[in-house]
């Protein structure tokens, strides 16, 4: 049986696998989507299964940054026939290693540090132009040059925002298209 979480803590009244329940019992309900039924799950049951999610959660790895930048791309090339503008989004290559002599010589060609990663050169609205900086979807913080560069495009006239994870690119992206 397939049992989802709607509620916490309810006071199921008419429960079919508790028919004897008063209205008063601190239960969880649940829905059967099998049988289409209410159910009541003690909520000992429910930590231990939330627990197991978690953990189960916690063990997948989190995309790097790189990779949340990849699918975001990916999916720009795969939508630029609903929005055309995708095409001109680009990334802006600021980070890496490099030696000493290589980042000096970036830096006389114009590399600036704290640039976003993204850029979608489209005005729309009161808008410029889009800047999104990609974050993983945890374990990422927000650099003191990254925040003041995104602080400067909006003093500017730009839309600037830090994402974490490409779902959340794709949301802004779609919002900041949708502008007039």
């Amino acid at each position: 049986m397939s049992v989802y979480c709607l509620q916490f803590d309810c006071r199921m009244k008419d429960c079919p696998r508790h028919p004897d329940r008063a209205k008063t019992d601190r239960e969880a309900r649940h829905r059967d989507f099998e049988n289409n039924v209410n159910v009541c799950i003690k909520p000992d049951f429910l930590s231990a299964l939330q627990a197991a999610e978690k953990k189960k959660a916690a063990a997948l790895p989190v995309p790097t940054e790189s990779e949340e930048q990849q699918a975001l791309f990916d999916w720009a090339e795969r939508l630029t026939y609903l929005y055309p503008e995708l095409e001109l989004m680009y990334h802006i290559p600021n980070e890496g290693k490099r030696s000493k002599a290589y980042g000096a010589k970036l830096r006389k060609e114009g590399l600036k540090e704290g640039v976003p990663d993204v850029h979608l050169p489209v005005a729309r609205g009161q808008y410029h132009s889009l800047y999104i900086e990609m974050k993983r979807r945890s374990d990422s913080v927000t650099s003191q040059p990254q925040r003041r560069w995104i602080r400067n495009l909006k003093k500017y006239g730009n839309a600037a925002y830090v994402c974490h994870g490409w779902e959340e690119a794709v949301k802004v992206i779609e919002e900041y298209l949708s502008l007039k």
